[in-house]
């Protein structure tokens, strides 16, 4: 497999997969201000998305829910995502389709504030309503956390690959976690975890 990943996107939850299922997989940075491998990128996927995931027979996937619960498959024993039929793994999968939408859709139209007006005080008005709107969000997590070392208990899944993303920069965006002190803990699990460690050092610091 290859796997497309840039310092510009959400890619970040496909590498924790990719690291906690042991899976082997060529990692290929994508980068459209420096121009890296974006003609490689468009031929096997005109819409230059990223993550993409190529698979050994040349199909293409994107979208991190498709992904990850792909890679998940792959490696069953991996406890990243139950079994098809499991209970379990449809709460796995609202959790994190949780992430993908409430969270992180919220998550960008607070940092792209700028972009939907000029005006300051209205900057700061979209702000104080998307960080209020995360804050309702983030209540499920809090909730969760409070006796659970990860939203399903004592397992880290796929879940957790794609909440550790958004609320890394939630945490930036409203200015920390003091309001959710389960949240704040459950984060730092995340942070501790050798697979996100080694995902973030793949991924880099580049903008």
């Amino acid at each position: 497999m290859k796997y497309f990943y840039s310092t510009e996107s959400s890619s970040v939850p496909d590498l924790i997969a990719i690291e906690e299922a042991g899976l082997a997989c060529e990692l290929i940075e994508t980068s459209k201000s420096r121009n890296l491998n974006i003609d490689l990128l468009e031929s096997f996927n005109p819409m230059s998305q990223v993550g993409t995931l190529v698979l050994d027979d040349g199909s293409v996937l994107t979208q991190n829910i498709a992904i990850l619960t792909y890679l998940a498959d792959l490696a069953p024993g991996s406890g990243l995502l139950p079994a098809p039929g499991e209970r379990s793994r449809y709460d796995v999968l609202s959790w994190l389709a949780y992430s993908v939408s409430d969270l992180q859709k919220g998550l960008g139209m607070g940092f792209r504030r700028k972009e939907l007006t000029s005006s300051e005080a209205a900057q700061a008005e979209v702000l104080d309503f998307f960080t209020k709107m995360l804050e309702r969000f983030l209540m499920r997590v809090e909730r969760s956390t409070e006796t659970l070392r990860y939203v399903m208990g004592e397992d880290f899944t796929i879940a957790d690959c794609h909440l550790y993303f958004t609320l890394k920069f939630i945490k930036v965006l409203i200015g920390g976690f003091d309001k959710f002190p389960n949240t704040a803990a459950y984060f730092e699990r995340l942070l501790g975890r050798p697979s996100v460690q080694r995902a973030s050092a793949i991924k880099g610091d580049r903008p």
